[in-house]
C-alpha cells in the first residue's frame, strides 16, 4: 500500500474516525483506524462495535491496499506534518512510514484483516418525514 495525498485530508478524516476508536477497549485493534487504498481513493473506517464511521477521501494511489493504525497516535503525527501533502507506505510486518517534507515517521500498524467488518449502508431502510 502506497499513496500520497494532502495534509489537510487526512487529518480531518482521521479527526472524525478518532473520536469514535475506543481508547480503552481489552480489544487493542478498536483502538485502530482501517486505512484502505483502491483505484477510488481512501477509505477511512473506525468502529467501538457499537458505533461505526467510514468515510472516503481522494488519495493518489500508487499500490493498493489496507492497513490498521493507531487512531490517537496517527492523528497526532499527521497534526505536525510540515507540508501541503503527505506520503503513506505500509512496510514489512505492517509496519507504516509516513513522509511529508522533512518529516518522516514510521508506526507499528496491525493486520487489516483483524478489523471488525462494519456493515455496508445499502442493508439499512431509510424513509423521508414531512416537516409539517
Amino acid at each position: 500500500m502506497k499513496m500520497t495525498l494532502r495534509t489537510a485530508e487526512l487529518a480531518r478524516a482521521l479527526y472524525r474516525a478518532q473520536g469514535v476508536a475506543d481508547k480503552k477497549s481489552t480489544m487493542p485493534i478498536l483502538a485502530h483506524v482501517l486505512l484502505s487504498a483502491d483505484d477510488s481513493g481512501l477509505t477511512v473506517s473506525a468502529t467501538d462495535l457499537d458505533v461505526g464511521v467510514s468515510g472516503s477521501y481522494s488519495a493518489d494511489v500508487h499500490e493498493p491496499g489496507a492497513v490498521a493504525v493507531h487512531a490517537r497516535q496517527f492523528y497526532d503525527v499527521v497534526k505536525s506534518l510540515p507540508s501541503e501533502h503527505v506520503e503513506f507506505e505500509r512496510q514489512d510486518n505492517h509496519w507504516v512510514e509516513v513522509r511529508s517534507g522533512s518529516g518522516r515517521f514510521r508506526l507499528v500498524g496491525m493486520s487489516a484483516d483483524e478489523f471488525p467488518a462494519l456493515p455496508s449502508a445499502g442493508e439499512t431502510q431509510t424513509f423521508a418525514i414531512s416537516s409539517s
